[in-house]
């Protein structure tokens, strides 16, 4: 930075935020710090002059309004909830009500929306019958450590020798191992414990509203196949300003060109948190990404899209049915492609001023690149998600046009 100036701004505005947010919650202060420091970053050049900074802090606001407006309808500490708060306990302790307290445990678990059924399994299968259950596995295994005898040898009435022997006994190595082993017996469901009521905050956080009046939210847009960044051109352009902040990656820049490859590429691009929208191909990735990327992805817009292809008699002849249509795709020039893609029966009712947008997208393409997102990226390539749609704890939009009939059914 240029002088002085310009980074003693940035002290002075982060320390006012921090004073103004002291009476939050720990994780919230962490958070509206991060965002306040990712838009400065992003928003300012690498040797911003006074000027600059001056500009964006003024386009972000006074701190206090920030937290006044975002947080103030806020408590100022947030619990996870009775109905979470009662199955922790129970799951821990209930063991110790007849077993009846844990069973409830179990209920007050699975019936809450609080946790994923990950989560709920491991609630559930951890040493069940909390720390009860450690108890008795553990009173079970200090009663079993051997047997001891003794006696005393007279003569003549007299005591001669005294004498005692113990069998079964463990060795120093088994002891050792053995303590280890209840140890972690004792520590698993308190250990269970402290995940379950950890996640539970975490889904606490991520419901209520996490950004900031005067930072935009970074919206992450996935094109679809044939498609490049430019697809989204009408979609940003007609965003409301200053709310969203869009970025549109190529999906050819994923290294490697899979799914994992994308979800890296959205990654490394999109920032802490953001918005994730994809259509057709991309609505597929953005899926994936989200579920890869369940912590930083706040909303998922999905647009004709679906968790793949279930049946894997049908997900075998797509994956042939893709190969020889990226074969033919290679040996024909761009303009064949488009006359033939245009030909797919949902595109017959287009317009011809779309038409022909859509075609001077599809020539940003070479036949290459087309065969390559066809192999690597096609509904064949990728493992259906349809059993892991639960996982999903962001809220998801779900978008299809009136004529595109396969996915308004789905």
């Amino acid at each position: 930075m240029r002088g002085r100036t310009p980074d003693r701004l940035i002290r002075d505005y982060m320390r006012r935020l921090g004073d103004a947010s002291r009476g939050l919650p720990r994780g919230e202060r962490r958070e509206l710090r991060a965002q306040i420091e990712e838009h400065l970053r992003a928003a300012l050049p690498a040797d911003p002059s006074e000027l600059e900074v001056r500009e964006v802090l003024e386009r972000l606001g006074d701190p206090e309004e920030i937290v006044a407006e975002q947080y103030g309808h806020m408590p100022l500490r947030r619990g996870i909830g009775a109905q979470a708060v009662a199955a922790v306990v129970l799951l821990l302790v209930g063991g110790f009500l007849a077993g009846v307290g844990w069973i409830v445990g179990v209920v007050l678990l699975w019936t809450s929306a609080v946790w994923t059924t990950r989560e709920k399994l491991v609630g559930t299968l951890v040493i069940p019958g909390g720390l009860f259950a450690s108890l008795i596995i553990s009173t079970t295994q200090i009663a079993g450590g051997g047997d001891c005898f003794g006696g005393t040898l007279r003569s003549n009435g007299r005591l001669v020798k005294t004498f005692s022997s113990c069998t079964g006994g463990f060795s120093t190595s088994h002891e050792v191992l053995a303590v280890a082993l209840l140890a972690a017996v004792v520590l698993a469901p308190i250990a269970s414990a402290v995940f379950l009521v950890r996640r539970a905050q975490r889904g606490a956080r991520l419901s209520c509203p996490g950004r900031l009046a005067g930072v935009p939210t970074r919206l992450v847009l996935l094109h679809g196949f044939a498609g490049t960044a430019r697809h989204w051109d009408r979609v940003i352009a007609a965003l409301p300003p200053g709310r969203l902040e869009p970025l549109a990656p190529e999906l050819a820049d994923a290294r490697p060109l899979t799914p994992d490859g994308v979800a890296e590429l959205v990654a490394a691009r999109g920032g802490k948190r953001f918005v994730l929208a994809g259509y057709s191909m991309g609505g597929r990735l953005a899926l994936h990404t989200a579920l890869s990327l369940p912590d930083r992805v706040e909303r998922l817009v999905l647009v004709s899209a679906s968790a793949g292809i279930e049946d894997p008699h049908e997900r075998a002849a797509r994956a042939q049915a893709d190969s020889a249509l990226a074969a033919s795709i290679e040996q024909a020039s761009i303009d064949s492609f488009i006359e033939r893609w245009a030909e797919v029966p949902l595109f017959a009712g287009d317009p011809s001023w779309l038409r022909e947008e859509v075609a001077q997208d599809e020539r940003r393409c070479t036949p290459a690149a087309l065969a390559a997102s066809l192999r690597g990226l096609g509904p064949a390539a990728m493992a259906p998600m349809w059993d892991r749609l639960g996982e999903l704890e962001m809220p998801v939009a779900l978008l299809a046009g009136e004529r595109d009939e396969r996915y308004v059914a789905l």
